[in-house]
């Protein structure tokens, strides 16, 4: 902790509180929890204040960053620094996720070219390349390529589509809690990338049938882990490898050994191997 966090000012204080979350955050040096029932109400080491947000905006207010919070009066040269590197570290992190996020949906690809797809990018309409004439015609006027790609979409407000993200997030959260699913579970590329292709298909899309999870898809993805590995596999053979196990434990008290191949370009698994009848042996691991 730093020659601030040890002010005078803190020591005088009616009721010293030794409360924090179990974090290793540096706000947590200057501020402590008021109500363990509470951890969203934090008091500053230094002076009262008493921030009724989060951690961040007591770092703001150790930090002197108005606009938010009012600046801590009793904050050194020191305590200032360390806070303003943490928030802009913090800020950081924030925009390499957000970008890193942004990569993955930006993989995903679900169109699929059509025969009827010119070389302008509009699907004909019919199955006719020629207009038919009607009664109608003479009261209209064709429209072109370059009418269509001018043409405006309607705007949705920004409350529609806030109200449209929360109730798809209910549906979200609904099949979490329902299933019994852990909420980390969505912590993933594989999840992020299933809402994009969902959101590119649009309305209608279908799950996939039980059958296709067991054999259609997932031979497809066998496939393309294969493939993926191909490129370690190269460099097993150019550079070397090293095989590498670790046994654990399941919870039906089976004894599990995972088979996996470390090289200079990552680490890959190979396969599990089932070894509770035998002894952890080095004969047996090699």
């Amino acid at each position: 902790m730093s020659s601030g966090a040890s002010n005078p000012t803190a020591a005088t204080m009616d009721k010293p509180v030794s409360l924090k979350r179990n974090s290793e955050d540096i706000g947590w040096e200057y501020g402590v929890l008021v109500d363990p029932n509470d951890l969203n109400v934090i008091q500053c080491k230094l002076c009262p204040k008493v921030a009724k947000a989060d951690i961040y905006r007591l770092k703001l207010h150790i930090a002197q960053k108005r606009g938010q919070v009012t600046p801590c009066p009793n904050a050194t040269h020191e305590d200032i620094a360390r806070c303003k590197q943490a928030i802009e570290d913090s800020s950081k992190a924030k925009k390499a996720r957000l970008l890193e996020q942004q990569e993955v949906r930006d993989n995903v690809v679900i169109d699929v070219p059509s025969d009827k797809e010119d070389e302008t990018g509009l699907h004909e309409i019919g199955s006719s390349s020629q207009a038919t004439v009607g009664p109608m015609d003479k009261f209209t006027k064709p429209l072109d390529a370059s009418s269509l790609s001018k043409k405006i979409q309607p705007k949705i407000s920004e409350h529609i589509m806030k109200e449209r993200l929360h109730k798809l997030k209910r549906y979200i959260a609904r099949w979490l809690y329902v299933r019994g699913i852990p909420f980390n579970a969505i912590n993933n590329e594989e999840f992020d990338q299933m809402l994009e292709a969902a959101g590119c298909f649009g309305p209608g899309a279908k799950k996939p049938y039980q059958h296709e999870l067991r054999e259609k898809l997932l031979h497809e993805e066998v496939s393309d882990t294969k493939e993926m590995l191909k490129l370690q596999e190269n460099e097993w053979a150019k550079n070397g490898c090293s095989i590498m196990t670790d046994a654990w434990t399941d919870q039906k008290r089976r004894s599990i050994m995972n088979l996996c191949v470390n090289c200079s370009i990552g680490t890959s698994f190979l396969e599990s191997k089932e070894a509770s009848s035998e002894s952890h042996t080095g004969e047996l691991i090699f």
